[in-house]
This record gives C-alpha cells, structure tokens and sequence, in this order.
C-alpha cells in the first residue's frame, strides 16, 4: 500500500511540469507563418545596389531578371515576375554605369525595357551609361537595352543573344551560341562552337571562331571573319570583306562590291549569289587562296584569283546582241571597259572555270567558250605561251593543258584546235 501511494504521490507531482513544458511550445497556427517567411526571403536571389554612380544586379542563381524603369523614373528590378523591394528608391538618371550578372544556371536577362529616356546620365565627353551583362555558365537568353549600347559577356553554354540599337560588343563565349545585331556598328564574336550570328544593320566586324559557323551579315559595310571550321558567311547587302580563314567554307558576297578571302583549305566562294546564273551587281575581288576552290563571280566587273590548288573558276556578263557574222570576220568582243567582264588568275594546279580576260599561273589550262541557252562556240587548247597572253592561260610548255576556262562571250564559230598566242 507504502508503495502504491508513493507512485501516485509521483505522478500527481509530474503532471503539472509537463502541461507548463507543452505551454512553453510554439503553438500550431504560429508553424505555417514561420515558414511562409522564411519562404519570401529566399524567394527573390537577387541583390541590387547603387554604390558610386555604378547600379549593380547580381544574382546567384538561374533567374529571369528584367530591368527598366517604373513610371516615376526609379530604377525598378523584377526578379520571376516579382518586383524586387531591395532595389529601394534609385533615380534612374543617377546610374552612371550598370553591371549585370547572371548566375551559372541558365538566365533570362532582359534589358529591352532600359530607354535612354530614363537612364539618361552623359559624362563630360557626351557618353552615355555603360552597361555590361555577364552572363554566366549556363544557357543564358539576354535581351540589350532599346537604345543603348551594351556589352555582353555570354560565358559558356548555349546563349540566345538579341541586340536592339546603337553600338555593341558581344563575346558569346564557348557553345552553341545564337547572336542577333542590333542597328548600330556591332562588334560580335561566336568563340568556340557552332554558332549562328546575323549581325543585322550596320557596319559590323563578326569573328566566328573555332567550329561550324552561319554567319550573315546584313545590311551595312561588314567585316565577316569565319575562323576555324567548315563556315558559312553571307555578306548579304553593302560592300562587305569576308575572310574564310581555315575550313572548308561556303562564302557569298551578295549584294555591293565585297572582297573575298577563301582561306587555307578547300572552299566555294560566290562574288554575288550562290546561284551563277543570277546576274546580280557588285565589283568584287575574290582570292581562292590555297587548296580547291570553286569560285563564281556572279554579275560585275569582278577579279578573281584561284590561288594555289585546283580550282573551278565560273563567270559571266550579258551580251546585249551576239548574231554570228560570216566567216572568216571574227565577232565583236564587248571588252571590260564598257563595264562587263572579269579579270581572273587561274594561280597554281589543275583548274577549270568560265572567264573573260585571264592571266595565267603556274597551272596548266585550256580554254572553253559557251553562251548560255546555245551551243558551244569553240574549244581551244593551251599550248603553252607567255604569262598574261589574252585568252591563253597556260603553263610553261611542254605541260599539257588541264585547266578549263568557260566563258560566255563570243570566241569564234564552229572551230576548235589549238589556240596561238594572241589569237582571239
């Protein structure tokens, strides 16, 4: 009985500070208001300042972040679509410079609502605000501000970078990158991997890189340089300079009075349109460089030059009238001067083409004349002659004649044998 009364005793004893230790516990309603808290503080990863004229948006992870202004001109900073406080009060005519920077994952960083109307701080010299945008690692989307200029760093990844206006630099970084020109003189480089940049209106410079490159590049004056791989460059509208370097490249000088360079190895060059047949305007200058090489010099007075290798060199000019006059008068040749023809180094190797004025190389050549929609005219053969001999652009006798020129303009009809020096 001692016993049972000694346990009561202790359990009556006990009750008390264990309801005062469960009244000391959060009660369950205060849980979900913890961690809903907890939650708004991790929700937006990104800090804003303004220290010294410079507005810095940085964040730590893969977020969409997008940049402007609010109605009464203050910078305003959403991050996911959420506003962000920390931004404060900033003026937006007081940031001098802006850096923006992405995380390693993928960004969305959107600065098309940035307007020299609000951002409108000049320095002493007239300059506007400079903006750079660092991407990070990840595959990273980045919009340019509306009107102006911005430099981006994309990093590694496969980046999508859009430009608006004025005058950008961009260094897409290693990847599959996609770059798109704004209307300013945009200097634009793809780096490593396969990349597609179209450099819109402008005078753009554009480097490829290392990798298989699509390059277009617009309207304006560009400079359009390949780098490694096998590349495709368009220089499209305005008188363009297109460098294949090394690869075997696929260049178009399109529309204007372009230079182009094919490079080291074995490429296929158009003056104008990647279609022979299509008589489009431009004066250019085309240099095959060494290996084979498949050249076409489209409409305008162009030259030529095949370079080292065995090239194939095509090109052509209208003839208003060609009636073929009795034998043995030879037909009237229109000469370049009156503004149609072309100039064309056959360089060394084994070559083929279609031509006008030629001058020889080391190689060996024959020559065969044709008019488009009609027979062939004639054939002649080199045997041998002098360097720069009209219509004989052969070797140094005794090589036999390899190279084949073809050219549509009158030679002399229904004959064919070899061709003596000067004869025309």
């Amino acid at each position: 009985m001692r016993l049972t009364s000694w346990l009561a005793s202790l359990r009556r004893s006990r009750r008390p500070a264990r309801r005062n230790a469960r009244s000391s516990q959060p009660t369950g309603p205060r849980l979900p208001s913890q961690v809903e808290h907890l939650e708004d503080r991790t929700l937006l990863s990104v800090t804003t300042l303004l220290i010294d004229g410079q507005l810095s948006v940085v964040s730590d992870a893969g977020e969409a972040v997008a940049i402007g202004a609010d109605t009464l001109g203050n910078v305003q900073v959403s991050v996911d679509g959420v506003i962000d406080p920390s931004a404060g009060t900033i003026p937006a005519s007081s940031v001098e410079s802006m850096v923006v920077v992405g995380g390693d994952l993928g960004n969305v960083l959107d600065l098309s609502a940035v307007a020299a109307t609000d951002y409108d701080y000049t320095d002493i010299d007239g300059n506007p605000v400079t903006i750079e945008v660092i991407g990070g690692n990840g595959d990273d989307a980045i919009t340019g501000a509306v009107d102006l200029g911005v430099t981006v760093l994309g990093g590694d990844g496969d980046d999508t970078i859009v430009l608006t206006a004025s005058d950008n630099f961009v260094d897409a970084g290693d990847g599959n990158d996609l770059v798109t020109g704004g209307t300013g003189q945009d200097t634009l480089a793809g780096g490593d991997g396969n990349d597609s940049i179209d450099a819109g209106v402008g005078d753009d410079v554009v480097t490829g890189g290392d990798g298989f490159d699509t390059i277009i590049g617009g309207e304006g004056d560009d400079d359009l340089n390949a780098g490694d791989g096998a590349d495709s460059v368009d220089g499209s509208e305005g008188n363009d300079s297109l460098n294949g370097e090394s690869g075997n490249d696929t260049l178009i000088g399109g529309l204007g009075d372009d230079t182009i360079r094919g490079g080291d190895q074995s490429d296929e060059i158009y003056g104008d349109l990647s279609d022979p047949l299509s008589f489009s305007d431009g004066n250019d200058v085309v240099q095959g460089q060494g290996q084979n090489d498949t050249i076409v010099g489209g409409g305008g007075v162009d030259n030529l030059h095949g370079g080292a290798g065995n090239d194939h060199i095509s090109s052509a000019f209208p003839i208003p009238e060609a009636d073929t006059p009795p034998a043995p008068q030879p037909p009237p040749v229109i000469p370049p001067s009156v503004g149609f023809g072309d100039a064309v180094d056959s360089g060394g190797g084994t070559d083929s083409g279609t031509s006008h004025d030629m001058t020889n190389g080391p190689g060996d050549a024959s020559l065969l004349i044709t008019v488009d929609g009609g027979g062939t005219f004639g054939t002649a053969s080199g045997v041998g002659g002098d360097a720069g001999a009209e219509y004989d652009p052969v070797g140094p006798a005794p090589d036999p004649s390899t190279t084949t020129f073809e050219s549509e303009i009158y030679f002399r009809d229904n004959t064919s044998g070899p061709l003596a020096r000067g004869t025309r």
